[in-house]
Formats: C-alpha cells, structure tokens, sequence
C-alpha cells in the first residue's frame, strides 16, 4: 500500500517537506558543492606548486656543473633559481635537495659559513632522517674545516642513519687532526668494519688511512732490509 494515495497527496506533502526544510537542505547542498570544488582546487593548487618546484629545482640542476666548470652565469642562474624555490618552496623536498647542493658550491668557492648555514637550514627542516643524516655529516666536515673540530664531533654522535660508516670516517679525519691517532685509528677500523658487512661500497683511501696509523701494518708498509 502507498504511503500517499494520490498524486495531488504526494505533491502536496513534498511542498511541506520542502516548505519545513528547504533552507536547510539548499544550504546543504551548497556547502557541499563549495567543499568538492574547493577541494579541486585545493589539490590542483598542490600539484602546480609541486610542478613549480620540480621545474625549479631542475633549473638549479641544470646550473650546476662540476667543481671548477661552474661559470659565472651558471652560478648567477642557480642563485636566482635557489631564491625563487626558497621563496615559494621551501616546505618540499627539493628545498632540500637544492640546500645541499648550495652548500657544495658554497665549499668549492671557500665560503664555508654559508655552506654551514645551507646545511644547518636542511637539518633544521628536517624533511626526513636520511637527507638530515646526509646534512649532518656534510655539516661536520665543514665545522672541522672551520676549526670547529669538537663541534663536528659532537655532531657526528647523532644518528647516522645509512651513513654510519661514513660518520665515523669523519670522525677518524677529524681526530687525525686532533692529533688523535690512537682515536682516529679505532675510528677508521668501525668505518672499516662497517663497510666489510655490506653496509657501504669499500674505499681504498679508507685501507690506506687505517695502514698509516696501525703498527701491525707497518712492516707491510715498509718491508725492513735483510742484515747483511
């Protein structure tokens, strides 16, 4: 059985309803509406930045060229680049990125106080462990070239995440210029031992630094000449 009998019942009891509840439901509909297409456009306007940050940072990266080969209008165009990606960008992971490679080039022209305050920008931001982990021990080497050798290796006693083997490189480094052979030999053997586990590539350099300072090698090293 209906619920209304008639047509004309029905007719008149959506009137009624609509007449009670109308408002309300318009409301309704138009606060939904608002929220999809804010909502789009709110996830449009997250795509274009994430696309303006890419652009950008392909930008710097295409500016960047090795060591020496940086020109003058390379280095101005990474500038102008890294400024506008800061300016706009500075909560993606491309900030970061463009961070560490500012700090390179910072190294590579002597001007190690910007690059500490690049790297010190990147572990702050802290977008995730590892490309902090990465700062840090960019940020000690730094340091220690500043002078600031306890600094670094106080720095170089935080996490490591991936790169634990290459912290206590660094650290073997540092305390080799120290003066610290004793501390820097113990340092270079972890790294040493670190790496034989598979925890990173092997590294010549690193055998040879471990020889120089282990006594057991030294014979090794240089073989003494038979008695006559």
């Amino acid at each position: 059985m209906d619920t209304y009998r008639t047509e004309e019942e029905q007719i008149a009891a959506i009137r009624k309803f609509a007449g009670e509840h109308g408002v309300k439901i318009i409301t309704a509909i138009v606060v939904a509406i608002a929220l999809f297409f804010g909502v789009q456009n709110w996830q449009k306007s997250q795509l274009q930045s994430k696309e303006n940050a890419s652009f950008l940072y392909n930008e710097l990266s295409t500016a960047i060229t090795a060591g020496s080969d940086m020109t003058a209008e390379n280095r101005s165009a990474f500038d102008v680049a890294y400024a506008s990606l800061m300016a706009d960008h500075s909560g993606s992971i491309y900030a970061s990125y463009a961070s560490l490679f500012k700090a390179k080039l910072d190294v590579e022209a002597g001007e190690l106080t910007k690059a500490e305050q690049s790297l010190q920008w990147v572990v702050d931001a802290n977008f995730n462990k590892n490309i902090t982990a990465l700062a840090v021990l960019r940020l000690a080497r730094v340091k220690s070239a500043n002078g600031q050798r306890d600094v670094a290796l106080g720095l170089l006693a935080k996490d490591a995440g991936p790169f634990t083997s290459a912290y206590e490189e660094a650290k073997g480094d540092i305390y080799l210029l120290q003066d610290k052979n004793p501390e820097a030999l113990i340092a270079y053997k972890k790294a040493q031992d670190l790496k034989a586990q598979g925890m990173s590539m092997g590294s010549q350099m690193l055998k040879m630094k471990v020889e120089a300072l282990d006594d057991s090698q030294q014979d090794k090293l240089f073989p003494k000449t038979a008695a006559k």
